[in-house]
């Protein structure tokens, strides 16, 4: 069955309409753009687009210089996991822009923007005016669109070019002309360039024009053929980053039903049965045969770039993220549209039809419910961001002009942003992050140090260094600042009597000894070591312990692990692990680390500094020296 056509007659109250919705979902994006710091995705963003060069003053010397930008953040793009178009066209925002924290955010909202448009166009197309009107209130209200419209990532890029294509596909199936097979293709190729889940959408496109147009379904292979020429310049970049990064930094989802209950929950809010009411108070559900084309459309966008990662995830390498879903978000917008539109006209529970002004309050207060719902869970479905401003603007307050610092700052860690900001490294100071740096190199840089009153450490707490340099310091000296942000910490160890870290894995478990630990090991010989822990609560059986040993660069060299006893509140708990060291270990500093993993689900606990500093997840608390 063919797509209902109406001829499309543009009406101001439409327009207009639509314009407000534009506005208020603007208002609403940037309301709170510049409340929460960048994090550490968004810092990875203006890593790629970074350029330190000095800015030219001649019209060629420009032109180079905006050559060499774009192909610098082409060349950082790919030795991440994503594509580059995002990364291109974001850096030449930054050119012109800036790189204020509302300058970096500013393109997510109007990519929102874009795609909002464009659902209220394809759902005018599909539908009519009403169900294009709601759709597009309900998608610039949804918390998931609001959250990342706040993000200077490529996902409303993703769902732009989402709604985009698939408009693109519509017109094209209606008059498959040379010109819309071209825009179509150029939509289609475009989708994996900013990510490679956008990929996916023309699946659902094949599938449909199969399931639809059968006899006509081996059209769609010219603009898919162009759109895998115009993608083909990245493939082996694309296979060279499969090679070497697997999959997401970020924990994936490998299991189907909780990674469709999390792509549920963030979509919804947690109130999906919200979504489901104007369904059963309407004649939707009748009216399937009427739309069945463009149900059928929204139900394969909406449903098989999820499943299809999922399926990834289960087969080749674990990529499933409920982010990379985004680009399906203005389908369930449109579905959820359709059911509202057709609300209080002809109840299939109540014989007489109620009166018109009754069915528009009805389908009124239900719209207003739904919008304000998704409005108001925001907070509490997407808490702030980590607090990287707020952290680097009190460590450089409270630091005095004299006081050395020892700092690593990646260049693609947030810190690097709000050293720019802040000037963490001003002064005296010694930045670590040009190359690995062995236990020997910290105790010498924090000895060439003692004669400070005060030396800070800032660096990240998943280096091992940063242990290193800790434990130095703390054989002269006590904490007097502390603070952390992710995996940053932010450390003043002062003169006077010598201190210790004290540790504790979440508010389960106290680490009785610190970190100022060096021990021996024999290759080919059992490492044997106590270790005193003490519940702080009621502690059920389960838990485990990881004991890890590493050498240089986070290589692993031995392993074993431990299971817990249940015990009560407040016991102590004395474990004497060994780790069998092999023959051919490799003599050197080695650094023992240890994570505890809660039962069910195997979730690892965190490592807090004075009951409140967060570390990280692994706690390095021994040197070891093997040989």
């Amino acid at each position: 069955m063919a797509l209902p056509q109406t001829p499309y007659r543009p009406r101001l109250d439409s327009i207009l309409a639509a314009a407000l919705i534009l506005l208020a979902v603007f208002a609403l994006a940037t309301a709170e753009i510049q409340r929460d710091s960048l994090w550490f995705d968004e810092g990875y963003t203006l890593f790629v687009v970074r350029d330190d060069s000095r800015l030219p003053d001649t019209l060629p010397g420009a032109a180079r210089f905006v050559f060499d930008s774009v192909r610098s953040a082409i060349e950082r793009a790919r030795a991440d996991v994503h594509p580059p178009l995002y990364f291109i066209l974001f850096d030449g925002w930054t050119l012109l822009a800036g790189e204020s924290v509302y300058a970096a955010r500013l393109p997510s909202v109007l990519l929102g923007l874009i795609g909002l448009a464009g659902t209220y166009t394809l759902g005018r197309r599909l539908f009519d005016r009403p169900t294009a009107l709601i759709a597009a209130a309900v998608l610039g209200t949804a918390s998931i669109f609001v959250y990342y419209t706040r993000e200077a990532r490529m996902y409303t890029l993703l769902l732009a070019l989402a709604v985009l294509a698939t408009l693109a596909y519509e017109r094209w199936r209606s008059h498959p002309s040379l010109l819309r097979t071209l825009l179509y293709s150029a939509l289609l190729a475009a989708l994996p360039y900013v990510h490679y889940a956008g990929g996916l959408i023309f699946i659902g496109h094949a599938l449909h024009l199969l399931l639809t147009r059968p006899r006509q379904s081996w059209r769609i292979s010219l603009p898919g053929g162009v759109a895998l020429v115009l993608f083909a310049p990245w493939i082996p970049s694309l296979w060279w980053q499969l090679n070497t990064h697997g999959g997401p930094a970020a924990p994936p989802f490998t299991d189907l039903s909780v990674g469709m209950a999390a792509l549920i929950f963030f979509f919804t809010g947690g109130y999906w049965g919200l979504y489901l009411i104007p369904f059963a108070l309407g004649s939707a559900l009748t009216r399937l045969r009427q739309h069945g084309d463009a149900l059928l459309l929204l139900a394969l966008w909406l449903v098989l770039t999820p499943l299809g990662l999922l399926l990834i995830s289960l087969w080749i390498p674990a990529v499933f993220q409920v982010r990379y879903a985004l680009g399906v978000l203005p389908a369930g917008a449109l579905l959820v549209a359709f059911g509202l539109r057709w609300v209080g006209d002809d109840l299939p529970l109540i014989r007489f039809r109620l009166p018109r002004n009754t069915v528009r309050w009805v389908r009124f207060a239900l719209l207003a419910i739904l919008l304000y719902t998704q409005i108001t869970v925001y907070p509490y479905v997407w808490p702030p961001k980590s607090r990287w401003d707020d952290a680097t603007r009190l460590m450089t307050a409270a630091r005095q002009p004299l006081e050395p610092a020892i700092t690593s700052i990646p260049a693609h860690n947030p810190a690097a942003y709000y050293d720019r900001l802040y000037d963490i490294r001003r002064g005296i100071s010694l930045d670590l992050a040009w190359r690995w740096q062995e236990p020997a190199d910290m105790a010498n840089y924090v000895a060439h140090m003692g004669s400070a009153e005060s030396v800070w450490l800032v660096m990240p707490s998943t280096f091992a260094s940063t242990w290193d340099a800790a434990r130095e310091l703390l054989a002269s000296r006590h904490v007097g600042y502390r603070d952390s942000v992710m995996d940053m910490v932010f450390y003043r160890f002062d003169s006077g009597p010598a201190d210790d870290l004290s540790f504790h894995f979440g508010d389960q478990l106290g680490y009785d000894g610190g970190i100022r630990h060096e021990l021996y090991a024999v290759p080919g010989d059992d490492f044997c070591f106590n270790l005193s822990l003490t519940t702080q609560i009621d502690l059920p059986p389960g838990y485990t312990i990881d004991f890890y040993l590493t050498q240089g660069f986070d290589t692993l060299r031995a392993a074993t692990t431990l299971d817990i006893d249940a015990a009560a509140a407040d016991d102590p708990i004395q474990l004497m692990p060994c780790i069998p060291i092999p023959a051919n270990s490799p003599a050197g500093p080695h650094h023992l680390r240890m994570r505890i993993y809660a039962p069910q689900g195997q979730q690892s606990l965190p490592v807090l500094e004075a009951g409140t500093v967060y570390w990280s997840d692994v706690l390095m608390f021994a040197l070891v020296h093997v040989g």
